[in-house]
């Protein structure tokens, strides 16, 4: 893979952080029972003092686009599960999305089942972003008879990647 330059991974932390705000009010819209709870905490940050502080305390720039990726991920593995409340949050998502946007989830942020198929050929997961979109699908994979026996391999990466292999 080519080295991104510094503003390359900026507007790709720009780009997910516009998702994550667009999903911070999807949820008080789909969870309207946790509205006020989500008004209450701090919700996601302000998305310029955040990276500020983290390079401040030392992280790189690609340390914090993990992280905003890994937040990502959360959401966007409700595409990768099947369960009735799985598929009706990802349903809203897609459409508060395009409504907010006027362009396509999918299209802007793929779906995960296409990284999880290449993290079980490779038959590794690579990194810590890799490892918790792993954690995050593999239930819900595993749940699915069509994609059990991915599940199963890519619980079983997880378990060595835990193990340090």
């Amino acid at each position: 893979m080519a080295r991104r330059t510094s503003e390359e991974i900026r507007a790709e932390i720009d780009r997910c952080a516009a998702f994550l705000r667009i999903a911070e009010d999807f949820g008080k819209v789909f969870f309207p029972e946790e509205a006020a709870l989500r008004e209450a905490l701090e919700g996601v940050p302000d998305k310029d003092a955040f990276v500020a502080r983290c390079l401040k305390n030392g992280a790189t720039l690609s340390e914090v686009l993990s992280g905003f990726e890994q937040a990502v991920n959360d959401h966007m593995s409700a595409f990768a599960d099947t369960a009735p409340d799985s598929v009706a949050y990802a349903t809203g998502l897609r459409a508060y999305y395009r409504e907010r946007t006027g362009r396509e989830l999918l299209s802007d942020f793929p779906p995960p089942t296409g990284k999880l198929k290449a993290i079980v050929k490779r038959g590794k997961i690579r990194n810590d972003t890799e490892f918790y979109l792993v954690k995050e699908c593999v239930d819900g994979l595993e749940d699915n008879p069509k994609t059990a026996a991915m599940g199963r391999d890519l619980r079983a990466l997880l378990g060595a990647y835990e193990a340090g292999g």
